[in-house]
Parts: C-alpha cells; sequence; structure tokens
C-alpha cells in the first residue's frame, strides 16, 4: 500500500510542471520567511494545480512542506478560516477572555506533508485544521500543528507548526495568494529563459 501511494505521488508530479516559488511571506511568531510555490497543469500552464507552503518543522532549521492539490478549495477554506480567527478574536476581546483553545470549525482540504531528512518523506492525505488559541501573553493565535507518519516508514516522523498571530498577518498571507499574478511571474520567468537559446 505504502508502495502504491508512492508510486501515486510520482504519476501526480509527472502530469504538473516541477514546482516554482513564486512569493514568499513572513511569520511573526518565528520571525521567518517561508517560500510559497506552485506548479501548473502540464497541458494548461495558465493553470495553477498545487500550492506549496513552507512551515516550521520541529527544530530551529527544519522546514515542513505542506501540499495542497486544490488551490481554489485550499484559497476559500483559508478565507473561512480567516473569517472565523477574526470573529472568535472580537468575541475573547469583548468578553475578557484569557483562556482558550479550540479547534476552528473549518475544514481545510486534505493535504500532502513534506520534508527532507536523509531523503524526502510524505504523508499523504491529512485533513488537518486550525486551532485558536489564547497565549499566556494574550495574544491570540491561530496554529495548524500535528505530527505526522512517512507514509514510507511508520518508525520516521514530523511536527510542524503553522502558525499567525494577527488576523492582518493572516489578511497579508491571504492577500499573497494571487494565482493569476503566480501565472503572469512564471510566464515571464519562461518567456525570459526562452531568450537564451
Amino acid at each position: 500500500m505504502k508502495q502504491l501511494l508512492s508510486l501515486l505521488f510520482v504519476i501526480c508530479a509527472v502530469n504538473t510542471f516541477a514546482q516554482k516559488t513564486v512569493a514568499d511571506y513572513h511569520s511573526d511568531y518565528f520571525d521567518r520567511d517561508y517560500e510559497i510555490s506552485v506548479s501548473t497543469e502540464k497541458n494548461d500552464p495558465s493553470t495553477i494545480s498545487d500550492v506549496y507552503i513552507e512551515v516550521a518543522g520541529e527544530s530551529k532549521n527544519k522546514t515542513v512542506t505542506l501540499h495542497y492539490k486544490n488551490p481554489l478549495l485550499f484559497l476559500s477554506s483559508l478565507k473561512e478560516v480567516r473569517n472565523k480567527y477574526s470573529e472568535w478574536a472580537k468575541i475573547a476581546e469583548d468578553n475578557h477572555i484569557t483562556e482558550m483553545t479550540k479547534e476552528i470549525p473549518v475544514n481545510m482540504p486534505k493535504v500532502t506533508v513534506c520534508w527532507y531528512g536523509i531523503k524526502w518523506y510524505f504523508a499523504f492525505d491529512k485533513r488537518l485544521n486550525f486551532d485558536f488559541i489564547i497565549l499566556d501573553s494574550g495574544k491570540k493565535i491561530i496554529v495548524m500543528t500535528a505530527k505526522v507518519t512517512a507514509s514510507s516508514n511508520e518508525y520516521i516522523d514530523q511536527k510542524f507548526y503553522w502558525v499567525f498571530q494577527s488576523v492582518t498577518e493572516l489578511d497579508e498571507f491571504i492577500d499573497k495568494l494571487n494565482y493569476p499574478k503566480f501565472i503572469e511571474k512564471l510566464n515571464v520567468n519562461s518567456n525570459n529563459a526562452d531568450l537564451f537559446q
């Protein structure tokens, strides 16, 4: 079964162009920049097929990539998370609530979690959602975190953290997910490369 999943991942990868970094975003929580990459349909380079979000791994220099297969559903779900985050942050503020941990009731699309150890590892089809947390400092954050196990080896696992510490920060991230601009950037890079024959 694990080999079948790995084979399916390779087949899917063949049907899309290689991923390209198109933007980055800043995590205020970790005070670090992370990359956003996309790949396009092989038969239609104007259609983004996959979005890859780099997030924090369990050690300081480790990163993990979240691979979403449906970019429009991903963006739509993230906007729903943003709305609930904004609503709950206001409720907490208005009611002087200082302790809270609760899952945001928005189903994010399934994700493949990817990380590099001595080779690339993948944890396929994970349904992972954000939690709303009020920290001791009073900050109201949302975090997606999980410890996932590699599909190819039950003894290899990885923990990751995707954190937004304000609605404004999440808004800035959503604004970065401008798929038409990504396509434009990919086309410009491709056209520039074509100049050198």
